[in-house]
């Protein structure tokens, strides 16, 4: 990971990254060790704070997008079949083409998966907050998702 070797040869710890960055230092280290996402905004204010381009510094990341090769199994997005409408087809399309399961998903967005699924079930409603996660998180809009 570029990240690293940057941070090495400037003497720059994770910690000090992080709240140069205003990033959780757990947040940052589950990024560096691959268990989270780097989100674009985080790479934005890290490229911002080392003053190297965000397509240099997270090339691969980027080119990847950093996401699981996890695809969509135990949810079908079919509006056909009954068991999901019209309401969260465009949701689940973009989760499908970004490769991300469900439950990686939810995680990385901050939703437990149980949660998610009572959502897209129809057991449960997105909350606005829930909304503005994702939609962050996608970096779109509100209404190019819902």
């Amino acid at each position: 990971m570029r990240l690293l070797e940057v941070l090495e040869k400037r003497g720059i710890t994770r910690t000090k990254l992080a709240m140069k960055t205003e990033i959780s230092p757990a947040n940052l280290y589950s990024a560096i060790n691959g268990q989270k996402i780097f989100f674009p905004r985080w790479q934005v204010k890290i490229a911002k704070y080392l003053g190297i381009d965000r397509y240099d510094l997270f090339e691969e990341e980027i080119e990847n997008n950093n996401f699981s090769r996890n695809r969509i199994k135990s949810i079908k997005y079919n509006t056909t079949n009954g068991y999901l409408g019209n309401k969260h087809h465009k949701l689940l399309k973009i989760i499908n083409k970004l490769n991300f399961s469900v439950e990686k998903f939810s995680i990385n967005v901050g939703i437990s998966s149980s949660n998610f699924y009572k959502i897209i079930r129809f057991e449960k409603n997105f909350s606005d907050y829930y909304k503005l996660r994702i939609s962050e998180f996608l970096d779109m809009k509100q209404e190019d998702i819902f």
